[in-house]
């Protein structure tokens, strides 16, 4: 008999194990200064003394102890990554005059691609126009 893969709950234990330590990481990165500013207010420090010795401002404090709340109740914090990426907005001339440019003087960085393209402020290129 021939196994071609691994049973499906296979998959789910691992998703789940990986994703348990994706959660242990972020628990560490906040949970240090969390502990000190704790710790602090317990011998009953002031605000301002806090923030000089754990290095964070109150809203941060309070942001890091909102997402270990999230984080011990199972939910991955979101992605700093912006929705929407900015793309290049080449046309296809431009673009096929960087490339013939490039081809005739290999040894060009960016800059001087550009420079020799007749446009010294934007990325694009213009074509003799």
């Amino acid at each position: 008999m021939r196994i071609h893969g691994l049973h499906k709950n296979m998959h789910r234990l691992y998703a789940y194990a990986r994703t348990q330590d994706y959660l242990d990481v972020y628990r560490k990165r906040y949970e240090g200064g969390v502990r000190r500013w704790e710790k602090l207010k317990s011998e009953n420090v002031c605000d301002s003394t806090c923030q000089e010795i754990c290095a964070m401002s109150r809203a941060t404090y309070y942001r890091h102890k909102k997402i270990l709340k999230d984080l011990n109740k199972g939910s991955v914090p979101p992605s700093k990554r912006p929705r929407n990426l900015n793309k290049p907005r080449w046309r296809e001339a431009e673009l096929q005059l960087v490339l013939r440019v490039r081809r005739e003087n290999p040894t060009y960085g960016k800059e001087k691609s550009i420079f020799d393209c007749g446009q010294s402020q934007s990325p694009s290129c213009q074509s003799g126009q």
